[in-house]
């Protein structure tokens, strides 16, 4: 699919038809998790790598402003006495204070008719504006766990008042489940590359639809 900002109005025909229809699927990337507080402030991930940098330097003027979350996860965990543990935890204690936000792009994306929605962040933006009572949705959430990926199976529902959010990298209900440095990353892309990913058949299957669309926002 094109960028949105070249989108022609024929392309832009097609792509609202195609989500009135219920054919396309929703993937959030990690520059889509904005600020709810300040939306011109840095995306959430990239203020918990800057966070994450402090702690591992006394060295600030050495960080890159624009280091991402795996490199710095990466760092955290080579350069501190930390642990995964500590990084899980330190993870979800930056994210509580976001939970039951959301920003305005997730507003309106939770409108539209999207039956699945998959996101790449470990905040519940999407999630929150999925249960604002004037949408009378009731929205389910579902998470691949890359340490420990037996196949969970569930069903997805064709009404699209019933959408799944799927937590491809891994949820904050479960921390250890959470793809979050380089290394995790990396291990991820291979099971997906070889396929022993064991997704859900239905996600699979919606992957895999040559019907199916994919709206893309928030990969830089």
């Amino acid at each position: 699919m094109p960028e949105l900002c070249s989108l022609g109005q024929d392309d832009w025909n097609r792509l609202c038809e195609t989500i009135r229809r219920g054919y396309c699927i929703l993937v959030l990337g990690p520059d889509a998790a904005v600020d709810p507080d300040n939306e011109n402030a840095p995306p959430l991930g990239d203020q918990l790598a800057q966070l994450l940098a402090n702690e591992y330097t006394d060295n600030h003027e050495s960080i890159p402003p624009d280091i991402d979350l795996p490199l710095a996860a990466e760092l955290y965990l080579h350069n501190t006495q930390k642990d995964r543990f500590d990084l899980e935890i330190r993870t979800d204690n930056f994210l509580q204070q976001f939970d039951g936000k959301s920003s305005l792009i997730h507003r309106n994306l939770a409108t539209l008719p999207f039956r699945l929605i998959i996101t790449t962040s470990h905040d519940r933006l999407i999630e929150t504006a999925l249960q604002a009572d004037e949408l009378d949705k009731q929205p389910r959430t579902a998470l691949y766990n890359f340490k420990d990926p037996a196949r969970h199976s569930f069903r997805l529902s064709a009404d699209p008042s019933q959408p799944v959010v799927y937590k491809l990298f891994g949820d904050r209900s479960e921390l250890e489940s959470m793809v979050l440095s380089e290394s995790e990353l990396l291990e991820f892309i291979v099971k997906v590359a070889r396929g022993n990913s064991t997704l859900p058949d239905d996600i699979a299957a919606q992957l895999a639809d040559p019907q199916k669309a994919f709206l893309f926002i928030g990969f830089g």
